[in-house]
């Protein structure tokens, strides 16, 4: 009932016009708490079953309450449209969910609904600069305390904040060096405000050093090889956006730098780092079977996982628009697969569910069609943040779907909820200031042109 509660309360000061207020209450609802809630406290009797069932749902009232606005927004801006398109299709697709393939209506909706946050872009797009900046920077904030809190786990052995899809995580013994634990549950948004950190110029020079300091440690800290490999290419590429500047010449000799004395300099993380680069060579050489589960090496295993996927919608014409349907774990009909590859647990390997590699999720979820589509938007977006890369958070924001992409071999983040909403506010910072520089031109060159028109205008008059 609390939650319920909150979302009216956030949509009536929508309604009111305190909307950086209301938005920070989404993000709250969508990252459970801000990690610091177990998912099971979300749970309802009505089938919501996490923050991000209410934050849907908040999302929503926001669309509907200004839909002209969103129409109109149609007209103007491409970034709308492709998010626009993927949305009709992920609605094509449970209409084929159900109608053809006759899932049950609440399996399929478990499924897709994190897709639809991509419309979070048209909400966004109705604030002004200065209070979307309002909420990037509150959201910043809180992301540098959560990972302050993160790294303090580290040290006094416990677990506080929580993953999107778990109960708190525990340090964990997986992939840890030496004594050096592991933790899963790293803030959500550590590596978008990581680069906001570096790139954007609006940030206080203090206030940005310590960010860095502290993002970056919890980054490092995860011990996270292709996250840390997939940073370092991402900030030296992006450190070539910028035409000119010291920022630039440190950003590539840091990237530089990192990968030559990071494993001499942190024994451990070059253990994590060399073993990752023996992983992608054994797959790329060919070192995996797809009717097979058991592998030497990561990689290869997530290289077997998303061909297999894709083995199964190639061959059927069928699968090729939406690939299997929006179907769950946990689903009936999930039980007539037989995929060789994947996790393992006490009934056996795991079908669909996987952390590992975004595109087997695609591919199954998505089909062909709405990968296509999903790319569509994706890169209409890159391409949009490089042709504004004057506007100093475009480049945060390419360097961050540079990075999001790069890791979608290697883990889901590049279909998640909160990558959508991600991408979506940040990208409209850029285009409503955009628009808004355009408009002032407009508005300047009307001016100029009127003041000089006018004492032309009793000459004008006299003419015969």
């Amino acid at each position: 009932m609390l939650w319920f509660l909150l979302v009216f309360a956030a949509f009536g000061a929508w309604l009111l016009g305190y909307r950086p207020a209301a938005l920070l209450v989404f993000f709250f609802l969508l990252t459970n708490g801000f990690q610091l809630f177990p998912v099971s406290w979300f749970e309802t009797a009505v089938g919501i079953q996490k923050g991000s069932d209410f934050a849907l749902v908040l999302l929503f009232m926001f669309l509907l309450s200004r839909l002209h606005f969103h129409i109109q927004l149609l007209r103007s801006d491409g970034i709308a449209r492709t998010a626009a398109l993927f949305a009709v299709f992920i609605v094509a697709g449970i209409l084929y969910s159900y109608l053809g393939l006759h899932y049950d209506l609440n399996t399929i909706l478990r499924a897709a609904r994190r897709f639809f946050f991509v419309l979070g872009y048209f909400v966004y797009r109705e604030l002004e600069v200065d209070e979307i900046r309002s909420v990037v920077r509150a959201l910043m904030l809180v992301t540098v305390l959560q990972s302050v809190v993160f790294l303090l786990q580290l040290v006094l052995g416990v677990s506080i904040l929580n993953r999107q899809s778990e109960e708190f995580a525990a340090l964990s013994d997986r992939g840890a060096v030496g004594d050096w634990k592991r933790l899963y549950n790293i803030p959500e948004y550590t590596v978008l405000f990581l680069f906001y950190a570096m790139y954007d110029d609006s940030i206080k020079k203090r206030y940005r050093l310590i960010s860095i300091i502290i993002l970056g440690a919890a980054l490092v800290s995860t011990l996270h090889r292709s996250w840390l490999s997939a940073f370092i290419v991402s900030l030296a590429f992006a450190a070539l956006f910028r035409s000119k500047g010291l920022w630039k010449k440190l950003s590539i000799s840091f990237a530089v730098l990192a990968f030559a004395f990071i494993p001499a300099l942190f024994p451990a993380l070059g253990e994590r780092m060399d073993s990752g680069m023996e992983d992608f060579t054994n797959a790329v050489n060919g070192g995996y079977d797809t009717h097979s589960n058991k592998f030497d090496d990561s990689f290869s295993f997530r290289l077997a996982h998303a061909m297999e996927r894709f083995d199964y919608v190639v061959t059927d014409p069928k699968r090729w628009m939406f690939g299997m349907g929006f179907l769950t774990e946990d689903s009936g009909e999930s039980r007539y697969l037989n995929f060789s590859v994947g996790w393992t647990d006490k009934y056996g390997t795991r079908q669909i569910d996987t952390a590992d590699i975004a595109w087997s999720i695609m591919f199954l979820w998505l089909g062909f069609g709405g990968t296509v589509l999903y790319l569509l938007y994706y890169f209409r977006t890159l391409v949009a943040m490089w042709t504004k890369r004057d506007i100093s958070v475009s480049i945060a924001i390419c360097a961050y779907m540079i990075m999001a992409f790069i890791i979608s071999f290697t883990s889901s983040v590049f279909i998640d909820a909160t990558t959508f909403c991600a991408l979506g506010l940040m990208s409209a910072i850029v285009m409503t200031e955009q628009q808004q520089r355009q408009r002032g031109y407009d508005q300047e060159v009307y001016r100029i042109l009127s003041s000089s028109a006018y004492p032309l205008a009793p000459t004008m008059a006299l003419r015969p």
